[in-house]
């Protein structure tokens, strides 16, 4: 009997020492592929169709359409390259260049956020650079869907 009941305790310790890792591994995947809703906000609002076109595990490649929200409209295309990091499910964008650009918006920012467990969002964002106001954004994924730019 005390065979067993050790055996039993064992097994639920080791289940609730190992669940953490599992819950670690689960976010290992990174964001999903396809079309996300952007939301940030610097000196203004800004609403944005952030695409991932190509993640290879820990690469990814992109572009975001910029829109402001203001009485001053600024917008552009923005392609990007970044790196997910499946230890703190920390994603960082690079933006490349900016095409269509209209009014004032800024190039050349880098993009951190964290990545949900289930990778349907991408949270706690915040946006930096060189001439760049700084700002904080969210993003939630809504298809699979990868629409040329």
């Amino acid at each position: 009997m005390l065979n067993k009941c050790a055996r039993l305790l064992f097994i639920a310790l080791f289940v609730a020492a190992i669940t953490p890792c599992i819950s670690k591994a689960a976010q290992a995947h990174g964001p999903r592929l396809g079309t996300w809703e952007l939301t940030g906000r610097d000196k203004i609002d800004w609403k944005a169709t952030l695409v991932f076109s190509r993640l290879d595990r820990t690469i990814c490649h992109g572009y975001i359409r910029w829109q402001s929200n203001s009485s001053d409209p600024a917008s552009g295309l923005e392609s990007f390259e970044g790196i997910f990091n499946p230890a703190d499910s920390v994603i960082t964008l690079k933006g490349l260049d900016m095409k269509d650009k209209k009014g004032q918006i800024a190039t050349g920012s880098v993009y951190e956020a964290t990545v949900t467990e289930n990778g349907y969002a991408l949270i706690n964002g915040r946006w930096f650079g060189a001439n760049v106001a700084s700002g904080t954004w969210s993003a939630i994924w809504k298809s699979a869907e990868v629409p040329k730019p």
